[in-house]
């Protein structure tokens, strides 16, 4: 088995299998992220984000940010720094004792609201998050050359 597998347990159909992870768990939090893994992974819990805000500031009334967020439970926190060392872009924060819902931002109208009752996840998150323009570049470069199989 090659050193970067993982431990896998589970039903195919209807028989059950599993893996041994062949490394360490320092091996790990070293380890770079094959491309096809960050895809994959994207498709499960990867969101891409549109912001528009009113900003009275500016001549057009409103601001528009763009991102893309990977949002999971503190305890994966090393395979968000894999992700964030393989790319080198991204910033990684805490949540605190809870992460908000991946897309982190109400889709009501006018509602505004970073989160509601029941979209947190259990005993705090964590969040990769890439926002800067220039860092966008290399998320869509990538998925250029290994691009997603599910429509985000």
């Amino acid at each position: 088995m090659d050193a970067g597998a993982f431990a896998v347990k589970g039903w195919v159909s209807g028989k059950s299998y599993s893996t041994m992870a062949a490394c360490t768990p320092r091996e790990l939090d070293t380890a770079n992220i094959d491309p096809w893994f960050f895809t994959g992974f994207t498709d499960a819990e990867g969101s891409f984000i549109l912001r528009i805000r009113d900003n009275n500031k500016l001549s057009t009334g409103y601001s528009v940010q763009l991102g893309f967020q990977i949002g999971l439970h503190k305890r994966d926190r090393s395979i968000l720094e894999n992700i964030k060392s393989t790319l080198n872009v991204g910033v990684i924060s805490d949540n605190g004792n809870s992460a908000p819902h991946p897309l982190h931002s109400c889709l009501r109208p006018r509602c505004g609201a970073l989160q509601h009752k029941g979209d947190e996840v259990k005993g705090g998150g964590v969040n990769f998050r890439v926002v800067r323009f220039e860092d966008l570049r290399v998320i869509i470069n990538h998925f250029d050359k290994y691009p997603l199989i599910t429509q985000k």
